[in-house]
């Protein structure tokens, strides 16, 4: 994990959630590395308010980073969720929309809800 990105950051951002990915990636050897971010509650996360979660799946050629919708209730709720959306946002890459469409560019800047991050320079589109 890169050091000055979670000092300049914080714990619960995209990119963060991102590296952390890749870095799963990298350090198991493995094709795909799953990671989530994000403040379970009851108190905040630095500024981040409860329920705000980031999840990031990387592969060899890109990095999803999804911001599902704040989930209102116990830590327990938000994990859950967090949980969810990451094993969801695994199904999606492993099985891409049959009409010919990407999961996702790799050009632009990190985001919420399936945007994508670039192997190779960081950056990320929209879907």
């Amino acid at each position: 994990m890169d050091e000055e990105l979670l000092r300049a950051e914080g714990p619960v951002d995209p990119q963060v959630a991102a590296a952390m990915a890749d870095g799963v990636r990298r350090v198991c050897g493995t094709t795909y590395g799953l990671a989530t971010t994000g403040a379970a509650g009851p108190e905040p996360q630095g500024d981040a308010e409860p329920g705000l979660v980031y999840v990031a799946l990387a592969t060899p050629t890109l990095t999803l980073v999804d911001r599902p919708s704040p989930v209102s209730g116990d830590r327990h709720a938000v994990q859950s969720r967090a949980v969810r959306t990451a094993l969801e946002l695994f199904r999606r890459t492993l099985r891409p929309p049959a009409e010919g469409g990407a999961v996702a560019a790799d050009d632009g800047a990190a985001g919420p809800e399936g945007d994508a991050v670039g192997a190779d320079d960081g950056a990320a589109a929209d879907e």
